[in-house]
């Protein structure tokens, strides 16, 4: 138990590793006096010398850590500091690559002499340091929970239609289908690749800023609420710095990890010992799809950077068609043209004819293209965050409606810090789920209808919109590659005559009036009120998927709404609503074929309308995300396959002590890394028990996965004993009377017959609803928290399904308790719906004409009524915003 306590603490507090000996020592003593005590006292009472021994404690957490967990296989291999040309464990004095049989050697240093305290010694200048796979499979597929999990998945897979209506995740997707032919199992993996470069010094010092590169792959078949989990991750090594390679020495990293993963890759594929076969199963595997921002796509995938002629890695659409809306006026590419290609511009002898054939076709050859079933271009994934949160959207923001710089300096660039941070902020917002910034997901083919919640005094009205749980630029940084030639500029003319765009002081005041009024949920940081200045630095990718999902819905028609239909007001106000509507179903859980049509149909229209409204030119983003479509044709909702579980791990690199020692950086990075998943996973697979052990790998547990601390569970499975019912009921108050016969009415409609405590004569044979309960200020769901309106207004706001008729409504959480039925607690919350305006009323607003806004007007003072509801109804929190009476007129 000490050993795992302090194990916790060095590597997920992040306590020194001095720290931790000095808490193992005093632990060690702390044991030893207290088993003297207890000896002493034995004896003093009894008369008999209990000879007790102090259990034996490691003095240092390096010797816990061998006692306790299972260490990872960490392999470091001489690198080219330059090249990344790989040597293995011998290499010579200079790098002898050459990018092509006629060009100079690389010639970097490969050699450099470090003064240790034995005196000078000669060591390799630069490392790279790989997590063995081989090492890490076993250990995978050695825990019961993943074996589990994976035929779980794979039998739900079998047992499923073979097309759906709606996609969920990946699993349900044509793409998944592809990967399990008839013969296929649960041990035909397919994993997930995400790339991305980070600063691990997090912030500039002295002017330094340095890359180190992830190369993370993600187990696809595990369900979604375990894929990303840090434990069940593998991390296949982390490039060296200073430097990030590019789109030609890339390949040697990538290589190394090709020739580790050639045995699972190649059919039959290798034996593996599992948790229920010892003896070993036969693994295959494939690696689909890549996950990354737009940079390590193209270096990874072997495509040419967003500046060059043919920039998009979906269609041969050169650069000055970037305005053009007509996609079937371009020709997508193809799996087996892409690698030909490839193949064609790896057998090229020259680096001449290299840099024409890239630049004739858009393609390179990577090793990705050993892999026999890589498709190049339907395996590579479209990031949401970085494509539509920090390109589209910040687009939208910064040079469309000029809030903020027009031109941003390095600083305000999107880097690895920022998205790390960004990642543990959103998620799910994706998620994601409807989702993580997370917000829950919802289950509905598109973000359920949220109307707009009016609250409050007298103002008639109030918007919301229904918070979607899990889920970066400017449009990705430029290439740094030497070999292209630079062909267009990075913005496209302007095809509009109008002067720049600017809101009215009047109307900038609104708009951060409204964003420090809107009731948010806890869990979502509210975006900056003094919005357009400097002062607030740059803006996080959730903090615009907050401002255009939950924020600008509410008070941006306001602006506009009151403009003649064909002015130029009303033209903002549309082009905005085509943007809003294509947001949502990109970051929506949900993906149909529905969907994809009304995304085309919008976004199409929205970018139709930015040509005409404003005078700036488009970005390789807004030509990426038309291929939206089809990557949800493919592949089901792209908020499910997002990059915000590797920016999450950048962060958790970036935050490992390092004390800035260069040369080990990427070792100690990994290696602290991968020593925390095992423990996550040690702390996770520990089956409950009443033993001492079990409920410290409880404890510690609920801290990794984020559990919130404060408030209660809204589920409780555990049955209650006699005692434990006894001083329940003892402890509790009375229900309010209208509290309570609310409660008897939904129980006796919705899960069996109960009687009235006031029921005389009592009913032999039908239980008693007990009067006690306790109240509950807060509760979760899914690590969100929930409140009644007295406690956060904001946590109180819902999105909820109607026991009574199934309808979706949203209101105002009222009250929320617990009581014990048939001696299992269960938690039951009473809500008071929110009023609709009368019809005549809501045709004066823009949300009658908007209807897909997801934005609905109430009155402001919500229904008397109250609506039972146990926590499994509650859909999603919304967002409110009270407005004053007048508002449209009202």
């Amino acid at each position: 138990l000490c050993c795992t306590l302090v194990i916790w603490l060095h590597l997920r507090a992040g306590v020194s590793r001095a720290t931790s000996n000095i808490i193992l020592r005093s632990l060690k003593i702390i044991l030893a006096t207290s088993f003297t005590i207890v000896s002493l006292a034995f004896q003093a009472a009894m008369g008999v010398k209990l000879p007790l021994s102090s259990p034996e404690i490691p003095v240092d957490v390096r010797t816990a850590l061998k006692l306790r967990l299972i260490e990872p296989v960490i392999l470091r291999t001489i690198c080219c500091p330059k090249c990344f040309w790989v040597y293995g464990n011998t290499a010579p004095e200079k790098c002898t690559w050459r990018e092509s049989r006629r060009s100079r050697p690389c010639a970097a240093d490969l050699w450099t002499t470090r003064n240790t305290s034995q005196g000078p010694k000669r060591v390799p200048k630069s490392l790279y340091t790989t997590q063995c796979f081989d090492d890490w499979l076993r250990f995978f597929l050695g825990r019961q929970i993943i074996e589990d999990a994976l035929i779980k998945s794979f039998e739900l897979f079998r047992n499923s239609a073979g097309n759906h209506e709606y996609m969920h995740d990946v699993h349900e997707s044509p793409a998944w289908r592809t990967f399990h032919g008839p013969f296929s199992n649960a041990y035909n993996l397919v994993f997930g690749v995400y790339i991305d470069w980070f600063n691990p010094l997090t912030n500039r010092i002295a002017g330094k800023k340095i890359s180190y590169g992830a190369i993370v792959l993600y187990c696809m078949n595990l369900p979604p609420e375990m894929r990303f989990r840090p434990e069940n991750v593998y991390i296949a090594g982390i490039t060296p710095g200073p430097n990030a390679p590019n789109m030609i020495t890339i390949s040697h990293i990538l290589a190394l990890l090709m020739n580790a993963l050639s045995r699972y890759t190649t059919p039959p594929g290798h034996h593996v010992p599992t948790f229920r076969h010892p003896l070993g199963m036969l693994i295959q595997l494939a690696l689909a799809p890549l996950i990354a921002d737009i940079e390590a796509v193209r270096k990874a995938a072997g495509f040419m950077s967003h500046s060059a002629t043919l920039f998009c890695s979906f269609c041969d659409l050169p650069s000055h068609r970037i305005e053009e809306l007509n996609s079937s006026s371009w020709t997508r590419r193809t799996a087996e043209q892409v690698r030909a290609q490839a193949e064609h511009w790896r057998s090229l002898t020259t680096k001449k004819a290299r840099k024409e054939q890239a630049t004739s076709t858009g393609v390179r050859w990577t090793p990705f293209y050993l892999l026999h079933a890589w498709n190049p271009v339907d395996h590579v994934m479209l990031g949401y965050m970085h494509n539509w949160l920090e390109g589209v959207l910040k687009h939208q923001l910064r040079r469309l409606w000029n809030l903020g710089p027009v031109k941003e300096n390095a600083a305000d660039m999107p880097d690895p810090e920022t998205a790390a941070a960004d990642a543990s902020d959103i998620e799910s917002d994706a998620s994601s789920s409807s989702s993580t910034a997370s917000l829950r997901p919802t289950s509905d083919a598109e973000m359920p209808p949220p109307s707009s919640t009016p609250s409050g005094d007298s103002t008639p009205r109030a918007s919301h919109f229904t918070l979607p749980l899990d889920h970066l630029g400017d449009d990705s940084d430029s290439d740094s590659d030497d070999d292209v030639e630079i062909n267009v500029d990075f913005e496209a003319a302007p095809t509009s005559s109008n002067a720049p765009f600017h809101f009215t002081d009047m109307q900038l005041s609104i708009v951060r009036g409204a964003i420090g009024l809107v009731t948010l949920p806890t869990h979502i940081d509210r975006p900056p009120t003094n919005l357009g200045q400097a002062k607030h630095g740059k803006l996080k990718a959730d903090t615009y998927l907050t401002l255009f999902a939950f924020i600008f819905p509410l008070i941006i028609p306001e602006l506009w709404w009151t403009f003649p239909p064909s002015s130029y007001e009303r033209e903002l106000l549309n082009s905005f609503y085509h943007l809003i509507v294509a947001t949502y179903v990109i970051i929506s859980y949900v993906s149909s074929t529905y969907d994809q049509g009304l995304f085309g149909y919008h976004y199409i229209s929205y970018r139709r309308s930015i040509q005409q409204l404003f005078p700036v030119g488009s970005l390789p983003n807004h030509h990426y995300a038309m291929h939206y479509p089809d990557i949800m044709r493919n592949w089901g909702p792209v908020a499910s396959l997002n990059e915000f579980a590797g920016e999450r791990l950048n962060g958790q690199l970036q935050r490992t002590k390092t004390n800035r020692h260069m040369r080990d950086m990427d070792y100690t990075m990994l290696h602290q890394a991968t020593r925390r998943a095992r423990l996550q996973a040690m702390l996770r697979d520990t089956v409950p028990d009443d033993s001492a052990s079990s409920r410290l790998s409880a404890i510690l547990g609920e801290v990794d996965s984020d559990t919130s601390a404060t408030g209660s569970s809204a589920h409780t499975d555990n049955l209650l004993s006699s005692e434990e019912l006894s001083k329940f009921l003892a402890a509790a108050p009375l229900l309010d009377a209208r509290y309570y016969s609310l409660i008897l009415q939904y129980v006796q409609m919705h899960i069996r017959l109960f009687q009235s405590f006031e029921t005389l004569p009592a009913h032999p044979n039908i239980p008693i609803l007990p009067p006690n309960a306790k109240q509950l200020r807060t509760f979760s769901i899914h690590d969100r928290s929930y409140s009644d309106r007295v406690q956060h207004e904001g946590n109180s706001a819902i999105q909820f399904r109607d026991p009574r008729d199934s309808s979706t409504k949203t209101g105002f959480i009222h009250f929320v308790c617990t009581l014990p039925l048939e001696r299992q607690l269960r938690t039951f919350v009473l809500v008071n719906p929110h009023n609709p305006l009368p019809e005549q009323e809501f045709l004066l607003t823009p949300y009658s004409h908007y209807t897909l806004l997801k934005t609905q007007i109430f009155d402001a003072t919500p229904s008397l009524d109250l609506i039972v509801l146990e926590p499994t109804d509650i859909l999603s929190h919304v967002t409110t915003l009270r407005r004053p009476v007048g508002t449209y007129g009202i």
